[in-house]
């Protein structure tokens, strides 16, 4: 995949960690994932003229480490950063609940 189109879904924070380009399809002007767009990080289609405006934009568009930058640390805020301890998070958070319990 070259650029993920959606309109609501974790899929786009997927997207985001891959490092790919980012369409946000808002036909009807919902605001859906503004704090994506706002960081600069997917481009926002509420026609079907904006729409092809990205795509024509991002298939020429060059490839540039300042998004990466910028994708690395908004996925930390939002999502506590890719660590490779996501398993062990929710199993020592289980664990802390269960214990609350006794």
């Amino acid at each position: 995949c070259d650029v993920l189109l959606a309109k609501h879904s974790t899929t786009l924070l997927e997207a985001l960690a891959l490092h790919k380009d980012v369409i946000i399809i808002d036909l009807m002007n919902e605001g859906f994932e503004a704090d994506i767009e706002t960081n600069g990080l997917a481009l926002r289609a509420t026609s079907k003229e904006e729409l092809h405006e990205h795509i024509t934009y991002l298939s020429g568009k060059k490839k540039t480490g300042k998004t990466r930058t910028k994708k690395r640390k908004f996925l930390k805020q939002r999502l506590n950063g890719p660590d490779d301890r996501s398993a062990e998070r929710i199993v020592e958070r289980i664990l802390k609940d269960l214990k609350g319990k006794e």
